[in-house]
């Protein structure tokens, strides 16, 4: 069984003077949030706890006990407070740790095997012996009562590529990545955080179904300001509140913008983990939102094109050539020399440009009205993948797409920024997750022009929706064929090795799928001819 968490959101509008006490809290806990990650980002003692998102470690809890007589929170929001700094700093270093690794891939590939372990990593910035430390890992994993045959052998590739090396090699190895860590993150903004979701937990919070009053829930809370919990109703959506009725709630969290309370509930959901039978590949595209290895076309994007360029464009660009017009004649109004008849002509006319925009609600309601077509057509073609594969032990392969890679010009990005920021995408992934359903994604490069056939890869393989190689003749719908393909390389392991060894650099990873399918395509030839 695999456990899935989801949130569901409620919201309250407390009174003045207990949103006073909200925010009162919130600031305060922002502010220990801060004055944690402070505390520990420059000490080294909690570098590995923070590589390993550990939370629970003595440390982190020593560190809040001998500061707890600093703030009036109290314990459970002083533990809570440095769970949330551990959470940002891990984030950061892992961030600051794969910037690295990318950046030794294409420059320095002898320090590649210090960068592919947060223990290795972590011994490079303590200055301590790798090999020793290898040698823990490796033990630690072979005490276990079952051990990962996969991370035996990453151990083992590890400890083998380090003997390659002398020790004083090895040395100036931990000081290179060492002085390569200690420059980013000096150089990297630390994290902090302006407003901070405040975390609770059954020491400060109750959330209880409400009987007194027309709210869904009510939450008793304990704040700064005042000596009593208060009290406080919230609502949620109809489905929200069927969820909590239906799964175990988690610990909420509050946030508090504008006046409004918002809580935070997540719950929890267990799925059958399963074997899958089949793979089925699905590619995104424009004319077919998704298109299935089946020969199945899910959702359309036709005629969107049409209504961005003649509804929605249109009254952008006369709004963007008024905004600069009005800068204009704002700039012109400071400069020396302007006479005091022309400044009265620009005052009037920058008033007026100004009013020009203030009310232009045909703007903002054509742009919702395209938004919510371009969500109605996206839930559409999920839906329809979702109806395929419901029920079915199956593995849902899709591109890892990401669209500001083409250079599709500034308005159709402009028009395609739902699909830029893989929208689509996002939204399948998250209700397979839900479902229980496997899903992997494996690299775009050529899926649109390879042949599954012959493995020929040409750019006049595809003409628009038709596809057809130049060599072997086969032909089928251009979207079909990219699915297929994607389909394939679900399976395929040899470019699985490519893509995990060249993840860092596009341009070697490419070439060498490139090379993996001329290679095939010349075995499939030297077949036809035998």
């Amino acid at each position: 069984m695999a456990t899935k968490t989801k949130s569901v959101f409620l919201y309250g509008t407390p009174t003045k003077v207990k949103g006073g006490h909200f925010q009162e809290t919130q600031k305060a806990f922002t502010s220990l949030v801060n004055f944690f990650i402070s505390e520990m980002v420059q000490d080294e003692a909690y570098t590995l706890d923070l590589l390993n998102n550990n939370p629970k470690s003595p440390r982190f809890r020593g560190l809040e006990k001998a500061k707890r007589h600093t703030h009036t929170l109290g314990s459970g929001y002083g533990q809570n407070a440095i769970d949330y700094a551990v959470k940002e700093l891990h984030n950061h270093l892992i961030r600051i740790k794969n910037k690295l690794y990318g950046y030794v891939v294409r420059h320095e590939e002898h320090l590649k095997p210090y960068l592919q372990s947060i223990g290795l990593f972590h011994a490079c910035i303590r200055d301590e012996d790798e090999m020793e430390t290898l040698q823990k890992l490796l033990q630690y994993e072979q005490d276990k009562k079952k051990p990962q045959e996969e991370t035996l052998q990453f151990y083992q590739d590890l400890l083998k590529a380090l003997l390659g090396f002398s020790e004083e090699e090895r040395r100036q190895h931990r000081e290179d990545v060492r002085m390569l860590y200690r420059e980013k993150l000096e150089n990297w903004k630390v994290p902090f955080i302006k407003k901070a979701t405040v975390q609770l937990d059954t020491r400060v919070c109750s959330l209880e179904k409400s009987e007194d009053t027309c709210s869904d829930y009510v939450l008793r809370v304990k704040l700064l300001g005042s000596s009593k919990w208060i009290e406080m109703p919230v609502k949620g959506s109809r489905t929200g509140v069927r969820r909590l009725d239906q799964y175990k709630m988690g610990s909420p969290s509050f946030s508090l913008q504008n006046g409004k309370l918002k809580v935070t509930v997540p719950f929890k959901k267990k799925t059958r983990v399963y074997k899958t039978k089949n793979v089925i590949g699905l590619d995104a595209g424009i004319t077919d939102l998704l298109y299935s290895s089946e020969g199945n076309p899910y959702g359309s994007f036709q005629g969107m094109d049409h209504f961005y360029n003649e509804k929605v464009q249109p009254k952008l660009h006369m709004r963007s050539n008024l905004r600069n017009k009005m800068r204009s004649y704002q700039k012109e109004l400071h400069r020396d020399g302007v006479t005091e008849e022309r400044k009265a002509v620009l005052r009037e006319k920058i008033h007026r440009m100004a009013s020009m925009l203030h009310g232009q609600k045909k703007v903002s309601k054509c742009r919702r009205v395209y938004a919510h077509e371009v969500n109605r057509r996206l839930n559409e073609a999920v839906n329809g993948v979702m109806g395929a594969v419901q029920n079915r032990k199956v593995l849902v392969a899709m591109e890892s797409l990401d669209l500001t890679e083409f250079d599709r010009g500034k308005t159709n990005n402009r028009r395609d920024s739902s699909w830029i920021r893989g929208k689509l995408i996002g939204k399948l992934q998250e209700k397979l997750d839900w479902k229980g359903i496997a899903f992997k994604e494996v690299d775009p490069a050529y899926t649109s022009k390879a042949c599954p056939v012959c493995h020929h890869i040409d750019d006049c393989n595809r003409n628009g929706k038709a596809f057809e190689c130049t060599v072997c003749s086969h032909t089928s719908d251009a979207d079909y064929n990219a699915s297929v393909n994607i389909a394939l390389r679900a399976q395929d392991a040899e470019l699985e090795k490519i893509t995990e060894d060249y993840a860092y650099d596009k341009k070697k990873r490419h070439d060498r799928i490139k090379a993996l399918n001329r290679k095939r395509h010349k075995a499939y030839i030297q077949k036809l001819s035998a």
